[in-house]
């Protein structure tokens, strides 16, 4: 098992009962929002239902080891949802409509971050919840270790090693060919590996 797969895998199991817990309900009247006005057949509401259910959390807590912010990971696994649903009888039909939610969503990020450093003209300190989990992931030092990578690093780690893509499909997802992305899971564990024999 490579450093990261066990780092991403294996040691931070114990956390993902507190961690994995998105903290707003998919509610289903997003249908209606995201259908505008269409009327949706029970077979298509119900099969983007079981969809989300199998994949939310999961979508979740990468978003958050992705992007470092519970609050943040939240809102565009909630957006990618609703752009998914927007698309159900196209994406249903798909090979792997994981992948197409997936690559939504680390759109949806990728514009969040441009969109952000646009504004960052005058920082505000906000005030954020503590987070339940903060104890665990720091004795892991699961949060420490990422935080050393590049996002692309982070990103290619996350949807090999913690969602178990093969590097063709990550690199699809991503939009770079398969030896790019295992240059940046090389690269990645090869710090991860440095950043946590540190801690001896």
């Amino acid at each position: 098992m490579s450093i990261a797969k066990e780092l991403l895998g294996t040691r931070p199991a114990a956390c993902w009962s507190v961690t994995d817990q998105a903290p707003r309900v998919f509610h289903p009247g997003v249908i209606d929002r995201a259908s505008g006005g269409r009327a949706e057949t029970a077979s298509g509401a119900a099969t983007f239902e079981a969809f989300f259910d199998a994949e939310h959390r999961r979508l979740f807590r990468s978003l958050v080891l992705i992007t470092g912010d519970r609050q943040e990971a939240d809102d565009v696994a909630q957006e990618a949802m609703v752009r998914v649903l927007e698309r159900w009888d196209r994406v249903e039909g798909m090979d792997d409509p994981r992948a197409y939610l997936y690559r939504t969503a680390l759109n949806l990020n990728r514009n969040r971050h441009r969109w952000t450093a646009r504004r960052r003209a005058a920082p505000k300190e906000r005030e954020q919840a503590p987070d339940p989990a903060e104890s665990i992931a720091e004795a892991l030092d699961l949060r420490r270790a990422l935080s050393m990578l590049t996002s692309d690093q982070r990103v290619a780690l996350v949807l090999v090693d913690f969602l178990g893509f093969d590097s063709g499909a990550a690199g699809t997802i991503v939009g770079i060919d398969r030896e790019a992305i295992r240059a940046r899971l090389h690269r990645g564990r090869t710090t991860l590996r440095q950043e946590l024999s540190k801690d001896g």
